[in-house]
């Protein structure tokens, strides 16, 4: 086991990008192709209120079996929702691929209220755009790493010189 618990990186600067996630697009299209398309492959965001056609999310309890420290549950979709607030981080997945990790309160259409881990490819913008502030990490990424304290993948930071 890793005897470092917290991992932190730093950076004196980083772009700020108003993110514009354009309506019928899944939240991870809305992010991901647009960032990419400015060099930002790493960043931390905030995601303002909107309505969106489609959401789903899931809770992560702990592992029943003990295989690891928690096991997501089954998406619980929940229709035509409002997004309180959320929060998201642009990374990268094991694979190499663009990953965004978002966690998320919302309305839904039924009035209750509820929050988790949001599934970015599961989640479709409403009818109007909603806008997200985001920060891009310039002197470090976030990589998704197999974490052998929990026995889970995590989002680590790393240094390095991140965009093009």
């Amino acid at each position: 086991m890793n005897p470092v618990r917290v991992h932190c990186e730093g950076s004196p600067f980083g772009r700020h990008v108003r993110l514009q996630l354009q309506p019928g697009a899944n939240l991870y299209e809305s992010i991901a192709v647009p960032l990419a398309a400015c060099g930002i492959k790493s960043a931390s965001m905030t995601l303002l209120g909107g309505y969106y056609r489609e959401f789903n999310f899931v809770v992560a309890p702990p592992d029943p079996e003990g295989g690891a420290v928690i096991a997501f549950g089954p998406p619980i979709p929940t229709g035509h929702s409002y997004m309180v607030f959320g929060n998201a981080t642009l990374g990268t997945s094991t694979e190499g691929a663009p990953l965004v990790h978002c966690h998320a309160t919302i309305r839904t259409e039924r009035g209750e209220l509820r929050g988790g881990h949001v599934l970015p490819d599961l989640c479709t913008v409403g009818d109007a755009p909603i806008f997200a502030h985001v920060t891009s990490h310039e002197t470090f990424a976030v990589h998704q790493v197999f974490d052998k304290e929990t026995n889970f993948p995590a989002l680590q930071p790393y240094e390095e010189k991140n965009h093009e």
